[in-house]
């Protein structure tokens, strides 16, 4: 079997979940044609294990960490199929399902993005895990506004035709830019609830510090880049004000109010040069697609139960 599927995946400084990855992959290459594995500049083991124990990966090496965006964007380049399954490298991804998205995007001409169920577990137990003990009592695929960079399939035709990831992203809310001129262009987004990634905090995590910078900053680009103006403010301001109340009494309140701050200072750049938001049929549409989620009293309930669970976590 042979499905025209590239598989790319990113990595940096995870030698020993990415052996684990790779491993598993190589058990099932019927399901896919090549692995392209971009390397981000790692300066441990990574590259010389990969020539050594997978030759038959494609390894693209940088000489620096890009970031997440820019890698990305590189191994669809260099990819020789039309769908590119993304794959983060420290996840146990269910392979087998593969065949079933590819019928997805026979069926629908317009589909751009399928995204997979993400399961969170333990580091230890990640492979010895079954993944039909995990699925859902019932199998859905459904239409939606965005997907989970851990794990997604793309068109590659159309993430070339919208641009790619913004590479100034470097990491964090490039896939939800990318979901919105995927909307802009009015192509689908789907989630696929029985394909299924397990995916597990590895030894090598990246502080959560950064995390909450490029989170902040990378929202109001997102926002100011696509949405409507009269959005835009609300979403500004709701984001701004929700981050503060976030993270004030934490250690991630000065990477929230730089990572504002230089959004605020660039984004007299991006309105000019970037800017092109949705339709107002567009923006009708994305409304409907997020539901009640995008209420403010919805949000709200939900900021106020994270604080009351002393789990206040970046976004929403």
């Amino acid at each position: 079997m042979n499905n025209n599927v590239s598989i790319v995946i990113i990595t940096f400084n995870r030698e020993v979940g990415l052996e684990k990855t790779l491993t598993y992959l190589m058990k099932k290459t019927e399901y896919f044609e090549e692995v392209i594995l971009v390397d981000n500049g790692s300066t441990d083991g990574t590259v010389r294990m990969v020539r050594k124990k997978f030759p038959v990966v494609k390894l693209i090496r940088l000489h620096k960490n890009s970031g997440v965006a820019e890698a990305r964007n590189i191994g669809a380049i260099n990819a020789k199929n039309n769908l590119i399954f993304f794959l983060d490298d420290d996840g146990y991804f269910d392979i087998e399902s593969i065949p079933m998205l590819i019928n997805q995007y026979r069926k629908n001409d317009k589909l751009a993005v399928i995204g997979c169920e993400i399961i969170e577990v333990p580091f230890n137990d990640i492979f010895a895990l079954k993944f039909r003990d995990f699925k859902l009592k019932k199998d859905e695929i459904y239409f939606t506004y965005y997907f989970w960079g851990t794990a997604f399939m793309l068109r590659r035709d159309y993430f070339l035709k919208v641009g790619m990831f913004p590479d100034y992203f470097f990491y964090s809310n490039e896939e939800n830019d990318l979901s919105l001129r995927l909307l802009k262009q009015d192509l689908d987004i789907m989630h696929c609830n029985f394909s299924i990634m397990f995916h597990y905090r590895s030894s090598a995590q990246r502080p959560k510090y950064r995390k909450t910078f490029f989170y902040y900053r990378n929202k109001q680009y997102e926002i100011w880049r696509n949405l409507p103006i009269y959005a835009a403010i609300k979403e500004s301001i709701i984001v701004a004000i929700g981050g503060l109340i976030r993270t004030i009494f934490t250690r991630n309140f000065f990477p929230f109010c730089n990572g504002t701050v230089l959004a605020f200072i660039k984004l007299p750049h991006i309105i000019v040069f970037e800017r092109k938001p949705l339709s107002r049929k567009q923006y009708k549409r994305y409304i409907q697609l997020r539901g009640e989620e995008i209420k403010i009293i919805t949000r709200i309930k939900k900021l106020l139960l994270e604080i009351k669970r002393g789990d206040r976590k970046i976004g929403g």
